[in-house]
């Protein structure tokens, strides 16, 4: 591969492509029938932008195939396990003495992480506050 194949082949994890209108992310190639892609794209892939990948497709940084992205993913990565985390401290605060409550509520909660791409050496041993959903995630 010259260098200017290698460079427009490289992808942008900064910024979505603004030439182009704004596109879906792909999420893999092959979605498991029990799962509903626009259901992941909602609550996976949220509002991340999406950015062409070299294999012409377009993906959220989440369902990216790129080693590149580990800082940034970590980012995002690390702020979505807070998000839940913190709804779990506002539902036991709201709810202190009421632990069906607490139940009913936190079943309403989880850690989605559907089909993402690990960029790294993934960590589990962590204490997940609620269910965590890492279903046909690549790791």
């Amino acid at each position: 591969m010259t260098p200017e194949e290698n460079e427009s082949a490289r992808v942008n994890l900064t910024e979505p492509d603004t030439q182009q209108p704004e596109h879906c992310c792909h999420v893999r190639d092959h979605i498991q029938e029990w799962d509903d892609i626009n259901d992941v794209r909602k609550n996976v892939c949220r509002d991340l932008a999406t950015t062409e990948h070299t294999d012409g497709k377009y993906y959220c940084l989440l369902h990216l195939p790129s080693k590149g992205k580990v800082e940034k993913f970590n980012f995002v990565f690390e702020a979505r396990l807070k998000e839940i985390d913190d709804k779990v401290a506002e539902i036991e605060a709201d709810f202190p003495e009421d632990k069906d409550k607490q139940a009913t509520q936190k079943n309403n909660l989880t850690y989605d992480f559907r089909y993402v791409w690990f960029p790294a050496i993934f960590n589990g041993q962590r204490k997940y506050l609620v269910t965590a959903d890492f279903r046909s995630a690549t790791f």
